[in-house]
């Protein structure tokens, strides 16, 4: 005669794998013992057929609600065994559904032993595939998951429903709500203690855009909002909506309409590289040096904030007199001192021949364009200079105002004059007719070209275009390297069958 002596029963993985997916648990399960005969010797290598049953109770009475299973068991060379339950009829989860269970075992043709074996804890493990099927239930106390994975998961809904999870703020009213919608997408929202919104999230018409709202009530009447994509264009759009006034910005537009400001909202010392002006007066009376080099009448220095067009403008009055023939004053805008009129640049005031050596008085205006594409310190000159016959003639001046005003764009072409080596910073020139001026020297009347200054203007866009393109590149390479890097480190979760 053998017998079977019970050493441990156990149910290994159930829970773990019922939680990570939701296909249905293992239906299975393992099962030790040691294999004797009636004296209770150990029987070492032999393989004997065994009828395993799990019955509602320990008694004759009890009703089998597994099995019998039979198997081959075979022993090692101290009689023991291990075998998995389950493999020709699964171990479903109705097997324990009672209070108790026990495990009968009976070898060959011999009675079934006795006592059986209650089944504890592990094998109730199987109860766990409720988990897929449950209706409903309550949760008494803290729930821990611990999946010994990089990250525990929880799958909440299916292909065909949805997911959700509600969680109470303690004051009976929704404090946040995460559900995935059907055919829309993933959707968030939180709440105060009377359950009134605070954040929304979620999907945008269900067509690959996400949007955010934070409430600035309990209506949503202000608040902030921001859109991956406003208008349908793939363009992102931003609201700050208060009581009395919006702010929005909308990338699907363009210029001025691209962003929305309430009124008087910047005011003009906060607008960066706005226009600025810079002037300077000289009433003093000077005398125009006879022949040259020219003389400086009045200076003004300006700093600009960034690249852009500096228009100087000067004006004053010329008087001629001692002298009845020809006697002539020039006065110009420079940045050097010295040197000669340089036409087109200088404004010419006097005559061939005067009447008489009373003073004769003269107007002048004058005016020259400059252009830097970036933040320039200058010093203006404006300069003068008499050319005459005689040296009885004389020139002065007075009355003097220099002007810089600071223009950070063009909003059309601006026409000037360039000497020769300026050229190859453009593209189209034209040359000026040479205009001999008496008084005027050969290096003065070099040849000037009329020049667009707006295509410096235009070619430092370009180039700083450019530059926030290689910038915008390099960061966003950066920034997918890591969220290649962070997908990597997490692992993929499984799909849901």
């Amino acid at each position: 005669m053998t017998c079977a002596r019970f050493v441990s029963l156990i149910s290994l993985g159930i829970f773990l794998l019922a939680v990570t997916a939701l296909a249905a648990p293992p239906t299975l399960m393992n099962f030790q013992g040691i294999l004797t005969d009636g004296s209770g010797s150990p029987l070492p290598s032999v393989s004997k057929s065994v009828d395993f049953t799990i019955y509602d109770g320990p008694g004759s009475g009890a009703n089998a609600v597994w099995g019998p299973e039979t198997r081959t068991v075979n022993t090692d060379a101290n009689g023991r065994f291990s075998i998995i339950l389950g493999q020709l009829s699964p171990i479903t989860e109705s097997v324990f559904s009672g209070s108790e269970r026990y495990l009968g075992i009976k070898v060959e043709a011999d009675s079934e032993i006795v006592p059986r074996a209650r089944i504890t804890t592990a094998g109730y493990a199987h109860r766990i595939s409720t988990v897929d099927g449950a209706t409903g239930g309550t949760i008494t106390g803290d729930v821990t998951l611990q999946s010994g994975l990089l990250a525990d998961r929880v799958w909440l809904g299916t292909s065909v429903q949805d997911g959700e999870i509600l969680i109470e703020n303690g004051d009976g009213a929704i404090g946040i709500h995460l559900t995935g919608l059907l055919g829309e997408g993933g959707y968030g929202s939180m709440h105060d203690e009377e359950g009134n919104y605070t954040i929304e999230m979620g999907p945008w018409d269900g067509s690959g855009e996400g949007v955010i709202y934070v409430y600035g009530d309990e209506y949503g009447s202000s608040g902030i909002g921001l859109a991956g994509d406003l208008s349908g264009t793939d363009n992102p759009g931003f609201v700050l909506a208060g009581a009395d006034n919006w702010t929005m910005f909308d990338m699907s537009m363009s210029g001025d309409e691209t962003v929305d400001l309430p009124d008087s909202a910047i005011s003009s010392p906060e607008i960066k590289d706005e226009p600025g002006i810079a002037t300077n007066l000289n009433s003093n009376i000077e005398t125009l040096p006879y022949g040259g080099p020219m003389m400086d009448l009045l200076t003004v220095s300006m700093t600009t904030p960034a690249g852009g067009y500096v228009v100087v403008e000067g004006k004053c009055y010329v008087r001629l007199y001692g002298y009845a023939g020809e006697n002539l004053g020039f006065i110009q805008i420079d940045t050097l001192s010295g040197g000669d009129a340089v036409y087109p640049w200088y404004q010419l005031a006097g005559s061939d021949g005067f009447p008489n050596t009373l003073g004769y008085y003269f107007p002048i205006y004058v005016t020259r364009t400059y252009y830097s594409d970036t933040a320039t310190s200058y010093t203006f000159i404006l300069e003068g200079e008499q050319f005459a016959t005689d040296t009885l003639a004389r020139a002065s001046s007075w009355d003097h105002m220099l002007t810089a005003t600071f223009y950070p764009s063009s909003y059309g072409s601006v026409v000037s004059a360039v000497a020769s080596d300026q050229t190859s910073h453009f593209q189209s020139i034209v040359p000026i007719p040479q205009r001999q001026t008496k008084g005027i020297t050969a290096s003065a009347s070099r040849q000037m070209y009329t020049v667009d200054l707006r295509e410096l203007e235009l070619k430092a866009a370009n180039a700083r275009a450019e530059a926030e393109k290689a910038q915008k590149e390099l960061l966003q390479a950066k920034f997918k390297a890591q969220l290649e890097k962070n997908r990597t480190s997490i692992s993929k979760p499984e799909q849901k069958q």
